[in-house]
Parts: structure tokens; C-alpha cells; sequence
């Protein structure tokens, strides 16, 4: 029978020691890299900001894409009374065309929407990517 001295068992009680701390260093890294990266998930959602205009003498409302990324002028709808429409729509432009910031569409009797803007209108901007819809911006009629 081999006598086990105190150098072979601080040998194999160092490594597990070792072992042990690395693997600690190794969980808290993993836990701590998924709440810094998998937390900041993106939802879908854009940032987007609009200004919303509305002309009593003329029944009408002016919108204007003040800031957020280029959007796509098929996948941007307004949504008014009596009907949604794409910007693209209201713009006659290619469902594919980008929309930038300082892009304006109207809402009145005389285009595409065909009808006449009340002051209490309840307007949205929606932007829709595959399945998500985001509503960008909204304006409250009063």
C-alpha cells in the first residue's frame, strides 16, 4: 500500500479547487452575457415621430415623418375614419419607395382618401413588418 503524502493530496485538492472556481466563472459569465445581450432583444418595434396638422377651413390634415429610420411607403398605413391607407397610397408612390424623415402625406375630400377630416378625428400611423404591427405615432382628436 502507497502512503499518501500531504504534497499529492494539495495537488488534487488545488485542481478541484481550480475547477471549481473556473466553472463559477463560467456560469456567472454565461447568466451575466444573456441578461446584457438577450435582455436588449429587439420587440419589432421602430421609433418613429410624426406631426399631425389639421386644417378646419379646408377639412384636411397634413402629416409629416419628422424623425426615426427610412420605412418602407407599402408597410406605413394611416389609419383614419372611413378608411386606411398606405403612405405609398396617399402618395402615389410604389409600395417599395422609402419614406424619410420630412415625407408628408394629406388627408382630404379632394385625394386618394377621399373624405373630409373632422378636428375630432382619432388619425394613426401604423407600420407593419411580416406579422408586427407598431403604431408609430397617434393624434387624438378633441
Amino acid at each position: 500500500m502507497t502512503a499518501v503524502t500531504g504534497d499529492d493530496r494539495g495537488v488534487s485538492e488545488g485542481a478541484g479547487v481550480a475547477a471549481l472556481v473556473l466553472l463559477t466563472v463560467l456560469v456567472t459569465a454565461s447568466v451575466g452575457m444573456n441578461v446584457l445581450f438577450v435582455g436588449e432583444e429587439d420587440d419589432g418595434g421602430i421609433e418613429a415621430e410624426f406631426d399631425f396638422q389639421h386644417f378646419s377651413e379646408r377639412s384636411a390634415m397634413l402629416i409629416t415623418y419628422n424623425s426615426g429610420p427610412e420605412l418602407t411607403a407599402g408597410n406605413l398605413t394611416v389609419v383614419a375614419p372611413g378608411k386606411n391607407l398606405t403612405w405609398a397610397t396617399l402618395r402615389n408612390l410604389n409600395a417599395t419607395d422609402q419614406v424619410t424623415p420630412g415625407s408628408r402625406a394629406q388627408l382630404n375630400a379632394q385625394n386618394a382618401y377621399g373624405f373630409r377630416v373632422s378636428s375630432r378625428a382619432n388619425v394613426s400611423v401604423v407600420y407593419t413588418q411580416g406579422d408586427n404591427e407598431t403604431v408609430l405615432d397617434s393624434y387624438t382628436g378633441g
